[in-house]
């Protein structure tokens, strides 16, 4: 740039550069433009003094910095040093805790679907045991249906049902049969007397010859 001349666009930023540092005088920021824009041959005395200001501004510029770094207190350095190190440490908890939590949810969600699945087939079995019941339930129905339209409406009707009456020949003859009849006298029974011995034995003789 110095050599050739600088374009106006490359001369601005320059400009803008280095009015953010302090140090630099601002009547020679008004002339940098012109001098910067020659070629170093074409150079006047005045350019040239210009140049020679801005060299030597910015280098005391450069110096001033370079004690500002020097002279940086070791204390404020230690503080910042601790200052990451305390921010490092709080980072490193709070990965570790976030780190944790997404265990005990990957373990949580792993137990939720475990328990929906035993929910699913406490479910199932559920609707299968009712289905059962159900079927059971329907076939007690048609066994009672069949057993009321059966030997229980035969039952009802057989005892529902009067009793012919008898005819009365049957009855006349029930009652006679029922009547006492009069118990007959006993028989006279005429025991024999007793025999003399010498009556007895002539009579066995008469009777053996």
């Amino acid at each position: 740039m110095k050599s050739a001349g600088g374009g106006k666009r490359e001369i601005n930023v320059l400009t803008k550069a280095l009015g953010a540092f302090e140090g630099f005088d601002a009547s020679l920021m008004q002339a940098l433009p012109t001098a910067l824009a020659k070629p170093a041959e074409e150079y006047t005395s005045f350019n040239q003094l210009v140049v020679q200001q801005l060299e030597e501004a910015l280098s005391a510029v450069k110096s001033k910095l370079d004690a500002e770094l020097q002279t940086f207190d070791t204390a404020e350095k230690a503080t910042a040093r601790e200052a990451a190190q305390d921010a490092y440490n709080k980072a490193k908890e709070a990965y570790e805790s976030a780190h944790n939590e997404h265990e005990e949810a990957v373990k949580s969600t792993a137990a939720a679907k475990e328990a929906l699945r035993q929910a699913e087939d406490a479910q199932n079995s559920f609707d299968a045991d009712m289905r059962e019941v159900a079927s059971k339930m329907d076939e007690a129905n048609e066994a009672l249906a069949a057993f009321k339209s059966g030997p229980l409406e035969t039952f009802t009707e057989l005892k529902n049902k009067e009793t012919p009456a008898e005819p009365a020949e049957q009855v006349i003859f029930t009652e006679l049969k029922n009547k006492e009849t009069p118990a007959e006298p006993a028989e006279q029974v005429t025991l024999p007397q007793e025999v003399p011995a010498g009556t007895e034995n002539g009579a066995a003789e008469a009777a053996a010859e």
